[in-house]
C-alpha cells in the first residue's frame, strides 16, 4: 500500500464518481492500480493519456492528482509531505438522514449511512433497486410502459427525485426531473421527433410514481414524519390563522414569511388584538373575525385609516414550505455547531451545504464523537424546553394526531 495520506487517496476515488459502495480497503487498492494514470495526469494534463478528463469531477480530480504526485516525490517520504488539499466528507442525502433520525427509522437510517456498516450505503442505488424490481414485476404482467423502460431505470435517472423528496417535490416535479434524464438515454433518442416525445410523457409519469412510492416503502417512518409536519402546518395556518414559527437548536427564531397576496389590506382593529392577547385561541378567533370585517368594509369603500395592516398567512405556501424549511434549519445547525467545534479545536473547516471540508491530517479529529453534533441536535429536539417551546408556538390548544 502506498505510504500516502489515506484521506487523499479516498477523496480521489470519490472524485472519480466510481466505487461509491466499495469499502475503504477496496478503494485504497484501486488507487494502487491507477497510480500510473494519477502521475501521468499530474505531469502531462493536456498531452498525456487524459485519465483525469474522464472522471465525474475532472478539475478537482486533476488537482488531487497533482497533490498526490507531489507527495510521492517529497524528499523525505510521502507521509511527511505538508498537504493543503481539502478532503470532502459529503452527507448521504442528509435530508433523509434528518427524517430517519427524527422518526427512529432503522431501515431508512441504514440506507443513508446513519448506522455502522462495512461498506458505504448509497440511498440512490437502494431506491433504484426497488424501482427496478417493481418495473420487472409490472413488465412480467404485460405493462407496455414497464416493458419499454427495460434498461432505463438507472441511478442518475431517479437521483434528483430522491434527493428532492424531503424538500417537497410533487409528482409533477418528479415527472419533469425524470423526463429530462430519460431524454438523454439512447432508447428515447430513436426514433427521433414527436414519437419520442409521446413515449417520454407516459414513461416519465410511470417512473415518477414508482420512484416516489419506492421511497415511501424504504423510508416509511420518515415519510410519516414529513406528512405529520404538513398536517401540523395545516392546523396552525388554516384553523388558527397563524404563521409557522419555531426556534432552532442554536436558539435562532424562525418565522415563515408567506402571506396572502391580495388587492386589499387584511387588517385587525388595534383594540381587539390587545383585548384578546391573553388567550391564543381567542386571539386567532378575533383575528379571523376582524380580518373578514376589514375585507367587507374595504370592499364597500370604507375608510382604511382606522385599520392596522396585518396580512394573513397563505395556508398552502405555509404548509408546503414547513417540512423542507424545518429540515434546512437543522442542516444549518449541524454545520454551525461543527464549525464552532473546529474553531475551538483549531481545526481548519469549510463547508458547501452538507459537504464538510478539512485537511487530511485533521479528518480523524473531525470525525470524533464530540465533533459530530447530530446527537446534541436531537437531544435538544426531544428535551423538555424544546417541547414546551413547540407547544407554545405551534401546538396551541391541540396537536394533530401523528
Amino acid at each position: 500500500m502506498l505510504n500516502i495520506s489515506i484521506p487523499n487517496l479516498l477523496i480521489l476515488v470519490y472524485l472519480t464518481g466510481f466505487r461509491c459502495s466499495s469499502s475503504n480497503d477496496e478503494r485504497e487498492a484501486y488507487t494502487d492500480s491507477i497510480l500510473d494514470d494519477i502521475v501521468d495526469s499530474a505531469d502531462r494534463p493536456f498531452d498525456g493519456r487524459g485519465w483525469w478528463r474522464e472522471q465525474e469531477e475532472p478539475w478537482q480530480t486533476l488537482a488531487c492528482c497533482r497533490e498526490l504526485a507531489a507527495a510521492l516525490r517529497h524528499s523525505n517520504s510521502p507521509s511527511t509531505y505538508v498537504n493543503h488539499f481539502p478532503v470532502h466528507q459529503d452527507g448521504s442525502c442528509n435530508g433523509l438522514q434528518h427524517y430517519a433520525a427524527m422518526g427512529r427509522d432503522e431501515r431508512g437510517a441504514a440506507s443513508v449511512s446513519l448506522v455502522d456498516c462495512e461498506r458505504p450505503r448509497d440511498v440512490y442505488s437502494d431506491v433504484t433497486e426497488v424501482v427496478e424490481a417493481r418495473r420487472r414485476a409490472d413488465a412480467a404482467e404485460g405493462n407496455e410502459i414497464a416493458i419499454a423502460l427495460e434498461g432505463a431505470v438507472q441511478r442518475r435517472v431517479i437521483k434528483q427525485s430522491v434527493m428532492t423528496t424531503v424538500y417537497g417535490v410533487t409528482l409533477y416535479g418528479a415527472m419533469a426531473q425524470i423526463r429530462r434524464q430519460l431524454r438523454e438515454l439512447p432508447i428515447f433518442q430513436t426514433p427521433a421527433g414527436a414519437d419520442a416525445d409521446r413515449r417520454l410523457g407516459p414513461a416519465s409519469v410511470y417512473l415518477a410514481r414508482l420512484t416516489l412510492s419506492s421511497i415511501e416503502a424504504i423510508f416509511s417512518s420518515s415519510t410519516s414524519t414529513q406528512a405529520w409536519f404538513a398536517k401540523l402546518a395545516k392546523h396552525i395556518t388554516r384553523f388558527r390563522g397563524c404563521r409557522i414559527s419555531w426556534i432552532t437548536p442554536l436558539g435562532l427564531p424562525v418565522v415563515q414569511p408567506y402571506v396572502k397576496d391580495t388587492d386589499f389590506e387584511i387588517a385587525l382593529w388595534s383594540g381587539e388584538l390587545s383585548n384578546a392577547a391573553a388567550s391564543t385561541t381567542a386571539w386567532a378567533t378575533a383575528l379571523k373575525k376582524a380580518a373578514h370585517r376589514a375585507e367587507r368594509q374595504f370592499r364597500r369603500g370604507g375608510a382604511r385609516d382606522s385599520l392596522v395592516g396585518l396580512p394573513l398567512p397563505d395556508p398552502i405556501k405555509q404548509q408546503n414550505a414547513f417540512p423542507p424549511n424545518f429540515i434546512h434549519s437543522l442542516d444549518s445547525c449541524h454545520m454551525m455547531l461543527t464549525a464552532l467545534h473546529c474553531l475551538r479545536a483549531g481545526v481548519m473547516f469549510a463547508s458547501v451545504h452538507d459537504c464538510f471540508w478539512t485537511h487530511a491530517a485533521s479528518v480523524d479529529q473531525l470525525n470524533r464523537p464530540h465533533f459530530t453534533p447530530v446527537t446534541s441536535i436531537y437531544s435538544f429536539l426531544i428535551s423538555e424546553p424544546c417541547l414546551t417551546e413547540f407547544c407554545y408556538r405551534l401546538f396551541a390548544s391541540m396537536t394533530p394526531a401523528f
